[in-house]
This record gives structure tokens, sequence and C-alpha cells, in this order.
């Protein structure tokens, strides 16, 4: 009796069948599949299979792959994102992939992410007018991250896009690591145009009066994530004052507001913090010894809002690391006390200073199942009775039954911890 394999012939199904039947399948099995014949392969390219393409370029094997799939699908992508490392031929390789957009007018979203880039000059300029050249004929892009590279953010690109995606753009990612000298920041007239932006993320240095003002327009978009990195502080800079962000939130109700702090100076830290920015999630990163008045003001005024708090400093083995908080006698422990406070907090990050295990399980009895995740490095964790380091049994029993889920310490965290942290903001849309 024949099989169904030898009565059918798979070559001439027709082209809407064999499309469908590959999107059906996982990417691997799809590739096989496109094997059986030169029509299955013709199909394999067809525009609804890759409307999304998430490209590195880390490994020879991925270069291959992403200069093979950027030129058959770039013309026709919807969402593109391209990863690469931070040195010059890799931003070369780089700027090739993105040069094969430059005629694509479906592009909705467009994700760029590669912390510390170099370039030199004749690549700098490529990417610019390549920039140009895309956002010249994406009229309908959604979504834009420059992925933190400082270079890129060009106000006079900027303007154009403005000009070209002004209603329809939601989401923008302008926030960079800044170099030693960065120039200029954005004026706020850049953004004008863009007025149907839900998602921005800056720089703290870039905010000021007058976008603040320009943010609160009645006919604009109502702002619902403002992401701010603050990399150092501009001494010079004036200040955003509280009665600024009051107008801010007051225009845009639903806002909630992401601070990272990197390498700012823990006097400086209260500086930027203010009782009326809409306060979701606080990180202080790599910048030293945390002021026990700076989490007491966290959680003072931002017990209403506050969601995540990321504490991280360097884990170095030449160096004894420092108690988060030294015990004062007769004061609670400002962890235990935000936890209290602040009845949102749902992520609670905590690498590279030493806690006290009896204010941990505090703050696990405090928070119990509302807290998803609690992170804490094992051997930072200090015996209150003994002084020893390292989580007991005990320790982790009690955090476990507290939160209502198995609970373990974290072993060990890729240095620096930032880079992963600020490509995670990323993914935050306006969808």
């Amino acid at each position: 009796m024949a099989t169904v394999s030898s009565t059918i012939d798979w070559g001439r199904l027709p082209s809407v069948i064999i499309v469908e039947i590959l999107k059906s399948l996982p990417p691997t099995d799809r590739i096989n599949a496109s094997a059986t014949c030169s029509r299955w392969r013709q199909c394999l390219f067809h525009p609804s299979m890759w409307r999304k393409l998430q490209l590195g370029l880390t490994t020879p094997n991925e270069c291959e792959k992403a200069n093979f799939l950027s030129t058959r699908c770039g013309n026709f992508a919807r969402y593109f994102s391209v990863e690469w490392f931070d040195d010059s031929e890799s931003s070369k390789r780089a700027l090739a992939v993105l040069q094969r957009l430059t005629r694509n007018r479906k592009l909705n979203r467009l994700c760029l992410y590669a912390c510390n880039s170099e370039f030199d000059d004749e690549t700098l300029d490529g990417f610019i007018d390549t920039m140009e050249e895309i956002l010249l004929i994406s009229k309908k892009l959604q979504y834009l991250s420059f992925g933190y590279i400082h270079e890129l953010v060009d106000p006079e690109l900027l303007y154009g896009l403005g000009d070209n995606c002004g209603s329809s753009l939601t989401t923008l990612h302008l926030a960079s690591l800044l170099p030693d000298d960065p120039g200029p920041g954005i004026p706020a007239q850049c953004l004008r145009a863009l007025r149907n932006l839900k998602v921005l993320s800056i720089n703290y240095d870039d905010l000021s009066g007058e976008l603040f003002s320009l943010l609160s327009q009645p006919n604009r978009a109502k702002l619902r994530n403002l992401l701010v990195l603050a990399d150092g502080l501009e001494h010079d800079k004036p200040k955003i004052t509280n009665a600024m962000w009051q107008g801010l939130v007051a225009c845009n109700p639903q806002l909630k507001v992401t601070l990272s702090l990197l390498s700012v100076p823990p006097s400086e830290i209260v500086d930027v913090l203010r009782p009326n920015m809409p306060l979701s999630t606080l990180r202080i990163m790599y910048s030293g010894p945390i002021p026990r008045s700076t989490m007491d003001f966290v959680s003072t005024y931002h017990s209403k809002t506050l969601e995540s708090v990321y504490l991280h400093e360097h884990i170095d083995s030449d160096e004894p690391p420092s108690l988060l908080f030294p015990d004062n006698e007769g004061v609670e422990d400002p962890m235990v006390m935000l936890a209290w406070r602040c009845y949102k907090v749902s992520c609670l990050s905590i690498i590279g200073y030493e806690i006290m295990d009896e204010n941990l399980i505090a703050i696990a009895r405090l928070r119990g199942p509302k807290l998803k995740v609690l992170e804490v490095l094992s051997d930072y964790i200090v015996d209150q009775l003994t002084g020893e380091n390292g989580a007991t049994d005990e320790v982790v029993t009690q955090i476990s039954h507290s939160l209502g889920q198995d609970w373990n310490p974290v072993e060990s965290v890729e240095e620096p911890t930032f880079p992963a942290i600020l490509k995670s903001d990323l993914l935050i849309t306006a969808d």
C-alpha cells in the first residue's frame, strides 16, 4: 500500500500551504523542511515568517547568520534588533547589517544595543548617515533604541525622527553611557514633534524644566514610563526641582519613573531624589557606601510607588565588603523599614554589600509572597550572632517559608551587573 509521502508531490503544493506548514514549525525544523525542494526554499523567506529578526554579532557563527538574514529579510522585517561587542571591528560589522534596512518601509521597531561602543570617524559617520536613511523611509516606526550609544544620539537625527515618525513613535530609548567629555546634551526641542511618546529613556543631565514643560503639554500622549540614567552627575547643571516633578505628574498621572544611578557619589544621591518623583524602580550601582538617610528618604516619600530596588557594588576579593547598613542601636535597619512602608515592592536585589541574616528574614516576613525576587549573595549574608558569612540552612528555610516559595541565595554574578540590567530596560515598550 502506498504511503502518504509517496502519493503527494510536496513540491507542487500551493505556496500558501507551504508557508503555513513552515510557520507552524520551530526554526530548526523550518530550515530542515526547506531542503525538500527549491520551491520550499523560496517559501522559507516569505515575509510573514521573518517579521522579527533578533541578531547578535558576538561569535563568527552569529555574524554569518546576521549577514545572511539581514540580506534576505532586511527589506521587510517589522522588528529588527542587533547586538554587538564594544570594539571598533564589531561596530563596523553592525553598520554593514544596519545598512540593509535602508529600503524597509515596513519597519516598526529598531533596537540597537552595544554598551561602550568604539567607533572610528568613518564608521560613526556611516552609522549616522544610515540611521538618517532608515528614519527617512520608516514612516511607521513605533519603537527606537539607540542602545546606550552616546555617539549616535545626534540632535539632527532626532529632529529628522520627529519630522518622519512624529505621529507613530511611542517608545524612544535615548539614555546612554557617557564618555569623559560628553559634550552638549539633547535639546528638549528635539522631542517636540514626537507627540505620541509614552515611553522615554534619557540621561539625567538631559532633564530640564523645558523638557518637563514640553512633556506636560495637553496635545501630547500621556507619558507612562520615564527611565532616567545618571552616569555620574554634571555639577553645574540646574537641579530638577520638586515643583517640576509635581507639574509633570499632574499632566501624566500614570507615570512611573525608573531611576538608575551609576557611579554617583553617595552624598549626591539625595540631590537627585525628589518627594514628588513617581519612583517605581531605584537602582544604585557602583556608588560606594549608601547613606542610611538615602533609604530613609526613599521609604518615606515613595512608599506608594516603589516596586523594585537594586543596590549593587563591586565584588572585590582584595577588599572586604562593606555592611549595607551597620547596626545603629535603637534604630531599625533602613531596608527593613523600606519593606514595611513600601507595600508595592516585589523585587529586591542586593549585590556586593553584606546584610545581616536577621534583617533579611525580617524583610521576607514583611513582604511575604508579594516579594517575587530577592537576590542576595550567599557569602554576603552575615550571621547576626557569630559574625560569620554564609547563609545557614535555617535562614534559607525561614525565608522560603515567608516568601511561600523555595528560595536560595545567589552563589555568583557576572560583573559588572549594570549592562544586563540596562539591557532589560530596552524591553519596556508602549505596547
